[in-house]
């Protein structure tokens, strides 16, 4: 095998080592804080330390892994509630307009491939952690082509690094709050394919506003459970 042949191999390979790790990631097989060594994981995976490294490193540029001085990678603290509150103020501010744009501004084929996104959505079984990982790497997907299809690159690549849904979906993995998204999507689709302004910048800042709400029943959840945890020790 020469030098390009082994380069090309390397590279497919830290894919698939960044889907597996993402993989656990989401599914908090791998929790937060959690040490990752990148020769243990290569003689857990049977591969070299090399795919690897480079996977951790394309996972640090998602926000799901930390790399530290002289101490390696880390997976990621989950986003606290001010952080969340921060990433969907800037949601609100921007995608509705995005979706109202993109029903005026996009092309057949992106209004066929943000339909095809959300068609993909709802086929996954997304109760599985795999089928979980995929239904939030597609509505991740989904909302960035819509925001692509508003022609305006710079809110396109502003919501691009948030990685809103990662953090979303690791911080709450739960079928229910899956359907209520495809219920919502459904309606920006709709509003976006027949080219309504208004109707696809409601639906849009509507789907957020209840994300939100979703979000903060979560935290307060943890809340509440938190405080139960500590009573009991208490006692």
């Amino acid at each position: 095998m020469n030098d390009a042949q082994q380069q090309s191999v390397e590279g497919s390979m830290s894919h698939v080592m960044y889907d597996r790790i993402q993989t656990r990631i989401m599914a908090l097989d791998l929790g937060p804080g959690e040490r990752l060594s990148a020769e243990a994981l290569a003689r857990e995976f049977d591969v070299s330390p090399t795919p690897i490294r480079e996977a951790l490193s394309r996972l640090e540029a998602d926000g799901l892994v930390r790399k530290t001085h002289l101490r390696g990678f880390r997976v990621a603290p989950q986003q606290t509630r001010p952080e969340f509150e921060s990433m969907f103020e800037v949601r609100a501010l921007l995608e509705p307009h995005a979706a109202g744009r993109a029903a005026i501004l996009a092309t057949d084929r992106q209004r066929q491939q943000i339909a095809a996104t959300e068609q993909a959505m709802a086929s996954v079984d997304h109760s599985s952690g795999a089928g979980y990982q995929e239904f939030a790497l597609l509505d991740a997907q989904f909302h960035q082509l819509i925001a692509e299809a508003s022609g305006n690159s710079i809110i396109s690549e502003t919501l691009e690094r948030l990685h809103v849904h990662l953090h979303l979906f690791r911080l709450r993995k739960d079928s229910g709050i899956a359907d209520h998204a495809l219920t919502e999507h459904r309606l920006i689709v709709q509003a976006i394919e027949s080219g309504d302004e208004m109707i696809a910048e409601a639906a849009m800042r509507s789907h957020i506003a209840r994300s939100l709400s979703r979000t903060r029943t979560v935290f307060d959840t943890h809340s509440q459970n938190d405080n139960i945890e500590t009573d009991t020790k208490a006692g």
